[in-house]
């Protein structure tokens, strides 16, 4: 569970340079023009577009099909009328691709069916490949009744070419009107798998295709859609006709193959370019990504098309993780959000794929967001524009003893999204930023310093704990020569940092974490907000400002507010109780001390580095001798470690995989063992063996900021060891002092 203390961090960096830049700008900035709106369909292909009668209900409880919570009756209704949920209300995580090319018997299906139901939440299961044995669909149909659960039912054209998909078209049309259960199970029926990019059929013919499906299933309001990659519609001119006939979107995604893929955790640009290019060219259906996941293993046939693509179990994990953590993205998509499918359930239906292994066992721990469990920032109230009819001035008035003042509305005009209590207010000592301290709003306590120079030309960020900026800030009136240095860093251009920096310094500026974007923007009044790219402020900043209140003018100080998301984060694995917790004095490992959490407080280790943080070593409470001096010298190979008793080596001859750019993950090893320093997608550091790439045996939390029962509690920072950490802790501390500092060199 480690915090994104970083993010509170850029939070302030970014707040100081907004202020600095609208005070040497001496203007207003202009207002955020953009929008988030899809382009629409021209009038001409207006009659193109016919989407199914929507008879769904709009409720997102347990009172239509298939919320979670539904209770099935014991025979299907007389109509359909408010028996589906709206589809809108389907986004994020809604169930499986199921392979059936085993035909699986009615009883097998039922216990899956009923196991993705129950243990994974799922609401529907898609079917994948074919079964030709008879009454086979019948099957499926009335094992997803029992279950509970809705059926994306397919039309199948393999991979062999032929007409075999004409009979299991007509077979299937035929059982979804002969039996009675199918038109309240079967949610869509899709032709595919990938029947344009595999050119089976021309785009003009596949939507007569699709057409000619939709008039045959009239009577049982069955959507009908084609199942197929973002690349099989463009490389048809975007197979407009096929679009234009499909009720609803269903996306194939699968990242691992794109040429410029690389690991899951980073694949989110691939999923947002295929995902655009079907919200662009939509016309505004409900999207699924229907075939959609990626790879732990390679084999003929699944093979990636980049040298830097990883298929593994981690991989395959992180990137279920990275779609949960844009969950609420994910909703805000046009046409009623995205909801995905994990393809496969079971590594015996496709090798790789799978949640499940071929024994029967996940693979990893697998729960993700649903729309019926929603993620902790969909209780944020969603923004789309910071350009609202009530806004403050920012300039601080000028009052007169003699002033006439009616009301408070002609000191100050508050923007009502920024008027509700936030979890963490840091409040200014000075508005302006040119020389201020940030002050924790309850208990006073100084978390930041801002320093200038007279001209404002140089700018340090610090925390009260430490004489080493946090950041210090150049700004010399130029594009791509105003300058920022990071702690332990080189310095760098502004602009390779905050994204949409310029020589005219206009909003918005961004930074990306884990990979999310983050935008401080401005409207007319020139009012700062942060915002999440989801749209919604997770942070602002209220300048001084004047206030009649009780018939009296009250002044009140500059702050910065933070909604929980700009204050901490917490990766679910590493939510144990461990064998050891050593507290940390600070959070970095430059300067710290090491205690035993408990009563004793017992002191265990102590790290002693210099000013320039170029030496450090590493003491247990047993010796005077440290069991470790590290040397960094940053030259590839140059940095250097001494173990007591022992020569100095480089250090990349201990800590395999460290390098010049520093990155992860960096691995020893001990006792035949081989131990990983890794950082999962939300930077969060943990220490894994070669038995176990899923759960850590020793882990670090940050210092946090967390909210608990209503109140803002401080945890101080920690290392966390499981057993086998513990019996070889001088190497896990020794090695975790290392590791943070490349985690602080690579969070940015």
């Amino acid at each position: 569970m480690l915090s994104l203390a970083h993010l509170r961090t850029w939070a302030q960096l970014t707040l100081v340079l907004l202020c600095l830049f609208t005070i040497l700008a001496a203007r207003a900035s202009p207002i955020d023009g953009a929008d988030n709106t899809v382009e629409q369909a021209s009038d001409e292909d207006e009659t193109f577009v016919d989407i199914v009668q929507d008879l769904t209900i709009s409720l997102r409880g347990s009172d239509c099909f298939p919320a979670l919570g539904f209770k099935m009756p014991k025979e299907p209704p007389s109509s359909l009328n408010g028996w589906w949920c709206s589809m809108s209300s389907e986004y994020a995580f809604v169930g499986f691709s199921y392979e059936v090319s085993e035909c699986q018997s009615f009883s097998e299906l039922r216990r899956d069916f009923t196991d993705i139901r129950q243990r994974f939440r799922g609401r529907y299961v898609r079917i994948y490949g074919a079964c030709d044995r008879r009454g086979f669909y019948d099957d499926v149909i009335n094992a997803a009744w029992q279950a509970g659960i809705g059926i994306h039912a397919l039309i199948w054209f393999g991979f062999d070419g032929g007409n075999k998909w004409e009979a299991r078209r007509d077979v299937l049309i035929s059982t979804l009107h002969s039996n009675r259960f199918a038109k309240f199970v079967v949610r869509a029926v899709q032709f595919g798998s990938e029947p344009l990019f595999d050119e089976v059929l021309s785009a003009g013919e596949l939507a007569k295709q699709v057409w000619e499906a939709k008039q045959r299933l009239s009577g049982l309001e069955i959507p009908v859609t084609v199942s197929d990659l973002a690349y099989s519609f463009q490389k048809n001119g975007g197979a407009r006709s096929v679009i234009s006939a499909m009720d609803i979107i269903d996306a194939h995604m699968l990242p691992f193959f794109a040429q410029d893929a690389s690991t899951a955790r980073n694949a989110w640009p691939l999923v947002q370019r295929d995902l655009n290019w079907f919200v662009q060219n939509g016309q505004g259906k409900k999207i699924h990504l229907s075939e959609n996941g990626w790879p732990s293993k390679t084999y003929p046939g699944v093979q990636p098309n980049s040298k830097k693509a990883v298929a593994n179990i981690q991989n395959e994990r992180d990137y279920y993780n990275l779609l949960d953590a844009h969950c609420q993205y994910l909703k805000t998509v046009p046409g009623g959000g995205v909801g995905w499918f994990a393809h496969l359930y079971s590594d015996n239906q496709e090798p790789g794929y799978g949640i499940y292994d071929t024994s029967g066992n996940l693979k990893f721990p697998f729960n993700p967001h649903d729309s019926m469990r929603p993620e902790v920032s969909e209780t944020f109230v969603h923004r789309h524009s910071l350009s609202v009819p009530m806004v403050r001035s920012t300039a601080k008035p000028r009052v007169q003893k003699d002033m006439n003042i009616p009301n408070d509305s002609q000191i100050t005009l508050v923007n009502p999204q920024f008027e509700r209590e936030p979890a963490l207010v840091l409040v200014l000592s000075r508005d302006n930023i040119k020389n201020t301290v940030m002050r924790m709003k309850g208990d006073n306590e100084v978390l930041y310093k801002v320093e200038s120079d007279a001209s404002m030309a140089r700018t340090s960020i610090s925390r009260p704990d430490s004489d080493v900026p946090i950041a210090v800030l150049e700004l010399k009136g130029l594009f791509s020569r105003d300058k920022i240095t990071f702690q332990g860093e080189e310095t760098r251009n502004v602009s390779d940092w905050l994204s949409g920096y310029g020589a005219l310094r206009t909003f918005p500026f961004s930074f990306k974490y884990n990979e999310k974007r983050y935008s401080w923007k401005a409207n007319y009044m020139n009012q700062l907000g942060l915002y999440n790219d989801e749209n919604a402020v997770i942070a602002w900043f209220e300048g001084y400002k004047l206030r009649y209140i009780d018939g009296a003018l009250r002044g009140f100080k500059a702050f910065l507010a933070m909604e929980a998301e700009a204050i901490t984060l917490v990766g679910p694995e590493f939510d144990r109780e461990p064998l050891l917790v050593l507290m940390l004095h600070r959070d970095g490992t430059r300067a710290t001390t090491l205690r035993r959490r408990g009563g004793s407080n017992e002191l265990l280790y102590n790290i002693v580095s210099e000013t320039s943080s170029t030496r450090t070593s590493i003491y247990n409470s047993l010796s005077n001798d440290p069991m470790a001096v590290v040397e960094f010298k940053g030259i590839w190979g140059r940095d250097k470690i001494t173990f007591h008793g022992q020569r100095k080596k480089k250090l990349n001859e201990w800590l395999l995989g460290y390098g010049p750019w520093q990155t992860f993950p960096i691995s020893f090893h001990h006792n035949g063992r081989r131990y990983t320093w890794k950082t999962n997608f939300m930077n969060q550091l943990g220490l894994y063996s070669d038995r176990d790439n899923t759960n850590p045996v020793a882990w670090f939390e940050r210092y946090k900021l967390r909210v608990v029962d209503g109140a803002l509690r401080k945890f101080s920072a920690f290392l966390a060891m499981e057993e086998e950490a513990v019996e070889m802790q001088d190497l896990v501390v020794i090695s975790f002092s290392i590791a943070k500092k490349v985690a602080h060199s690579s969070v940015i």
